[in-house]
């Protein structure tokens, strides 16, 4: 286990846990947290990441920046509010695209994505609208329905 980090392309630091494969893989698996959620925080993601180490794929659980419910970022030399509470679902594409360039760096050739929840979402959103975002295989985990119609 390695903890991890990452820069978006718009300066925001995220942080992660990275479990390489086994040795001759090149596969492995983004596992993304539901809102407010964290890499390290929801035992769903720790069970399917174990299952999938153990099948020989690698592990990134990371943080994308709607993490926990507020959280305080630096971007360079100053601070910003993040988290769920300030999350838009357009800047998705940045987190998971610093996520998968990482994975790339580290030698994998075939990228999967696991998002959770909302996690899910933006998996779907991220691979629609950006192609550095778009990994080989996307798998969304009971995703939301957000439909202003219904909501309102």
């Amino acid at each position: 286990m390695e903890l991890v980090h990452t820069t978006t392309s718009d300066q925001l630091r995220l942080d992660g846990l990275w479990q390489a494969p086994t040795p001759g893989s090149n596969q492995a698996v983004l596992l993304l947290h539901g809102v407010g959620g964290t890499f390290y925080g929801t035992s769903l993601l720790s069970s399917i990441g174990q299952r999938l180490l153990e099948s020989g794929y690698g592990v990134l659980r990371a943080n994308t920046r709607g993490h926990d419910v507020i959280s305080l970022a630096q971007v360079q030399d100053r601070f910003r509010f993040e988290g769920a509470a300030f999350e838009q679902l357009s800047r998705c594409p940045r987190d998971i695209a610093a996520w998968l360039e990482l994975m790339a760096e580290r030698g994998v050739k075939k990228s999967i994505v696991i998002g959770h929840s909302l996690g899910a979402l933006k998996a779907v959103y991220a691979a629609a609208h950006d192609p550095a975002a778009s990994p080989d295989i996307l798998i969304a985990l009971s995703p939301p329905q957000l439909s202003y119609t219904k909501l309102m």
